[in-house]
């Protein structure tokens, strides 16, 4: 699958960037990567993201695991564009990235540190994980405030087709308009189906 593709690639940059880190920058020193934008730093994160809950390594694994697993099965079930489940992916690999290193040495080595604002020192999993959730949320309001509109316009057709079938059939024998209305909307329902089934392939 195309998603797992993209987070396979994730975790290999990120780790192949963490021991080029370990093998040539010394720790605690700083290296100009972007002038005045970007440098490296070589620490030692015992937390999550950005230091965050630090020392609690077997904890972030736990979760780091259960994330995954969600991710592996809203990959397989969710019916979101394709866009949104690149974002999710980017997340999981950016997990699996982080969650290597804690396993492995009970830390993650971080290294990114931007110069224009100071805050914690990162790695490239982190901005994965965070660039691709501020994504997601993006994509699922637009999913969501789409797929609201479809159900609006769908429940407005079928009052619409409700009507004329009636006046068409005309009210002297209201079981047989009844029967040609349910089979209508059966109709467009095996439509609907597999028109998603085959988006859902082609995703």
């Amino acid at each position: 699958m195309l998603y797992l593709l993209f987070a396979a690639l994730i975790v290999v940059a990120d780790q192949y960037l963490k021991y080029w880190t370990v093998q040539n920058v010394t720790a605690g020193a700083r290296y100009e990567l972007i002038p005045g934008i970007l440098h490296l730093t070589y620490v030692k994160n015992t937390g999550a993201a950005f230091s965050m809950m630090e020392g609690a390594r077997w904890i972030l694994v736990g979760v780091t695991a259960v994330c995954v697993i969600a991710i592996l099965i809203f990959l397989l079930k969710s019916k979101i564009f394709p866009l949104g489940k690149l974002s999710v992916a980017a997340v999981m690999g950016g997990a699996i990235g982080n969650g290597i290193d804690r396993v492995m040495h009970g830390y993650v080595v971080d290294m990114l540190e931007a110069e224009f604002v100071r805050y914690a020192i990162c790695n490239l999993a982190d901005c994965f994980i965070v660039a691709g959730a501020i994504l997601f949320f993006i994509c699922y309001i637009v999913y969501s405030v789409r797929r609201d509109k479809e159900k609006k316009i769908k429940t407005e057709v079928r009052k619409e087709r409700m009507q004329e079938l009636t006046r068409l059939i005309g009210g002297n024998d209201r079981e047989e308009s009844e029967t040609k209305i349910l089979e209508e909307f059966d109709l467009e329902r095996r439509l609907s189906e597999g028109k998603k089934n085959d988006q859902d392939r082609k995703g």
